[in-house]
C-alpha cells in the first residue's frame, strides 16, 4: 500500500508540476494580450482625437460656408 501511494504522489507532482507550465504559458499569453489590448487602446485614442478635431474643423467650415451663402445667395 505504501509503495502504491508513493507511486500515485509522483504521478500527481508530474501533473502539478505539468499544470504549473500550462498556468505559466497561459500568463504569459495574457501578458502579451494585455499588452496588446493597451496598445490598441492607444491608438484608438489618437484616433478618436483625430476624429474630434475633424470634426470641429468641419464645424468651423460648414459655418464658414453658412456665412458665405448667406452672402452670396440673393
Amino acid at each position: 500500500m505504501k509503495l502504491v501511494q508513493i507511486l500515485e504522489f509522483g504521478a500527481n507532482t508530474r501533473e502539478f508540476g505539468a499544470n504549473t507550465r500550462e498556468f505559466g504559458a497561459n500568463t504569459r499569453e495574457f501578458g502579451a494580450n494585455t499588452r496588446e489590448f493597451g496598445a490598441n487602446t492607444r491608438e484608438f485614442g489618437a484616433f478618436t482625437r483625430e476624429f474630434g478635431t475633424n470634426t470641429r474643423e468641419f464645424g468651423v467650415n460648414t459655418r464658414e460656408l453658412s456665412l458665405l451663402s448667406r452672402h452670396y445667395i440673393v
